[in-house]
């Protein structure tokens, strides 16, 4: 397959000198056009997309120094469309004036990259090095100067443009050395099927597995990320690694576990959380647990050497927890304990130092297939503010969006009660928004194994903790330092012994004994209260309190502790409170009457020492001293347990049971197997890094 847009060019642009390393790497891909020089990124985009050029090549990431600058923000708006794509090898000569010799050599002119890539010449040659804007262009200023003790480190066609000699050849300290181009175009045109490509669509932590595993393969990879960040849950996780099959730190507390005691586990007909698993996929696992564990040593995840377990499903000790970023302005929720941001960084550093590109607020809209439910996928649509970008795939796409949680209508395909009001663990930092289901199931891919998610096992829904502010999951709180907390608004109100309150619907009535924490609690919470307007979802969920209770919590509930735009609350007397409660998912007002009525029946049980309605165990405290306090305590929803159907091989399956060519999954957006963590995360992440990078094209 050709492309005409390159095989027809006559004209294409590129950024800096004549002999620069943008024009050698235009000479090779395409040779029958002219190379016209730009003195900016700026000005090689315009040309192309004025028609002044029919195209414009353009570096993006060298292997050594990553993404290359000031690129990735003009790429969006440039209005172009990518059609090719070019691998340079970096070869740097020392040139100098003909006749010169390298004894001669007193100092050497480049641009910085270049000098730093040759630090071995200079040092070795005690060579004083001056920065220049371009490597083309030292070479044009040493043959400007004429001076025998000047030498510059360009290209070989910069020394055939200035007629300089070469004084020494491939100076470069790395030998592995490249630059990749992109070739773009004003039609849009798709890319050639060859080559190695992997698209990599990222919204979580399992997704750099992949890059990183495509990236040892010899794949080129992008990774497009929808937020301003990499990393989504996994970076607000506490680290927690289950990972078992006799791997080193297993052994090194002596404990005794082999791939195949993994699987049995993990297939175990008497744990609800392993019942409905995809055997196929649990197998595949089991077997890559060990080299996964090695796998993340190799690019420097540390862990905590204590062993947790056995835990869920497994008969073994088999959680690790990483260690968690040293910088804590990086971790989006530091003093915390949010061990996961020590593999995320660790990994995404990695990635990174591999040739990975990440592209960041990027955001996927749709998947290209040759045809809307058949044939190989293509390639992806993503927008960048206004923009939107075509990414050629030659390889393979790998979905790993991170779930479904914080989708609505997709979230009550599975359970129709968990409406509007139930707001999803880790935002604002990260939206679980099933773009990736969505777009996968578009062109025919199924989902899997979806009893899973009801199974009322594991943390499907938790009990909000951190009471009185939007986002109350159990173990994340964002603190004032944060760069979420301008849009989080409250640390909340931690709650240390549920003791110390009431939890009442939106009518203002008690459900359930407060200290359950089981499904008991979230069946009740959720079941229907008598709003004939809304017969789904059980409504807004308020934690009721008194001063006293305040002060044995040790609490000061007001800003930034909470927060009083709509999800606290604060009056005198208790129909007064009632009355000030007004929520976006308040869709009933709460009735004075109702709430006290509610607050001195359990009054009476506290002076009895019974619970009659509910049977919370041995009641305490009387509400009685005000203020009175009410907090949004709604549950909240956590973890996405099913999603697309894959092989074992990682690959999604349509409807009809067929392999979506050129399509993958991984993590929370793959369907199959429900394990709390991120250890199914990183080793799916694995297997569809590896089999898109062995895909023939």
């Amino acid at each position: 397959m050709t492309i005409k847009a390159i095989e027809q060019a006559k004209r294409v642009a590129f950024q800096g000198e004549p002999g620069a390393y943008a024009n050698l790497a235009a000479r090779q891909a395409i040779p029958h056009a002219t190379a016209i020089p730009k003195p900016t990124f700026e000005d090689a985009i315009e040309a192309a997309k004025s028609g002044d050029t029919d195209l414009v090549i353009i570096p993006v990431e060298n292997s050594l120094i990553g993404r290359i600058a000031d690129i990735h923000h003009l790429l969006p708006d440039s209005g172009l469309h990518i059609v090719g794509e070019h691998f340079l090898p970096i070869r740097h000569q020392l040139l100098g004036l003909k006749g010169a010799s390298l004894d001669d050599i007193k100092s050497v002119y480049s641009q910085a990259p270049a000098l730093a890539q040759c630090r071995t010449l200079l040092r070795t040659r005690k060579l004083v090095a001056h920065h220049w804007y371009d490597t083309a262009g030292s070479a044009k200023h040493v043959a400007e100067l004429g001076d025998k003790s000047v030498a510059a480190i360009a290209s070989t066609l910069a020394a055939e443009f200035y007629g300089l000699a070469v004084l020494k050849a491939d100076v470069e300290d790395e030998h592995h050395n490249a630059t990749r181009f992109l070739i773009m175009s004003r039609q849009d045109e798709r890319a050639p099927n060859q080559g190695k490509v992997v698209t990599s669509l990222i919204f979580q932590v399992k997704n750099v597995p992949a890059a990183i595993t495509a990236r040892d393969l010899g794949a080129s990879v992008i990774v497009v990320e929808e937020n301003f960040d990499i990393g989504g849950r996994g970076m607000l996780s506490g680290g927690r690694v289950q990972l078992g099959g006799g791997h080193a730190l297993q052994q090194k507390f002596n404990i005794k576990d082999t791939a195949d005691q993994v699987f049995l586990d993990w297939v175990n007909a008497d744990d609800a959380e392993s019942r409905y698993s995809d055997r196929d996929l649990v197998r595949t696992y089991a077997d890559e647990n060990v080299s996964t564990y090695q796998f993340l040593i190799e690019n420097g995840v540390e862990f905590i050497e204590k062993p947790i377990g056995p835990v869920d499903a497994s008969t073994l000790p088999r959680i690790f927890v990483t260690m968690e970023w040293h910088i804590p302005s990086e971790v989006i929720a530091p003093h915390r304990n949010r061990n996961g941001s020590g593999l995320v960084r660790r990994m995404a550093e990695s990635a990174r130092k591999k040739g990975a590109q990440i592209l960041l607020k990027h955001k996927m809209t749709s998947i290209v297939r040759e045809k809307p439910t058949s044939g190989k996928v293509l390639g992806i649509v993503t927008r960048n503010g206004d923009a939107t970008i075509n990414i050629r795939a030659t390889k393979g796409v790998i979905i790993a969006t991170g779930g479904h949680t914080g989708n609505v209508e997709f979230r009550r395909m599975f359970d129709p009660r968990l409406t509007e009001e139930y707001q999803q663990a880790c935002q604002p930092y990260v939206y679980q928004n099933a773009s990736g289901e969505l777009a996968a199931m578009d062109i025919g891919a199924s989902l899997w194994a979806t009893a899973i998610q009801t199974t009322e096992t594991g943390a499907a829904i938790t009990k909000t903790r951190h009471i009185g502010c939007r986002w109350g999951y159990a173990t994340l709180v964002y603190e004032t330092d944060s760069p979420m907390f301008p849009q989080a608004k409250a640390t909340g109100l931690t709650v240390k012994d549920w003791q110390d309150l009431i939890m009442v619907s939106q009518l203002g009535k008690r459900f359930w004994n407060e200290a359950d924490g089981s499904y008991n609690f979230f069946n009740a919470a959720m079941a229907y209260h008598g709003d004939k307007s809304k017969l789904n979802g059980g409504g807004p969920i308020w934690a009721i309190f008194d001063a006293e209770a305040a002060t044995r919590e040790k609490w000061k509930p007001e800003p930034p502790q909470v927060d009083r735009d709509g999800y606290f609350f604060s009056a005198d007397t208790l129909a007064e409170l009632a009355g000030k409660i007004k929520n976006p998912y308040q869709r009933q007002p709460m009735s004075g009457a109702a709430l006290e009525e509610t607050v001195n029946r359990y009054n009476s049980f506290v002076a009895e020492g019974v619970d009659k309605d509910f049977k919370k165990p041995t009641p305490l405290h009387k509400i009685a001293t005000p203020p009175f306090y009410a907090a949004w305590s709604t549950p909240i929803l956590h973890d996405t347990l099913t999603g697309l159907r894959t092989n074992t091989s990682g690959e999604v399956v349509d409807t009809r049971g067929k392999v979506i060519a050129g399509l993958y999954c991984a993590g929370e957006s793959q369907g199959g197997f429900a394990q709390h963590g991120l250890a199914r995360c990183v080793v799916f992440g694995r297997v569809a890094g590896r089999n898109a990078a062995k895909n023939s094209a």
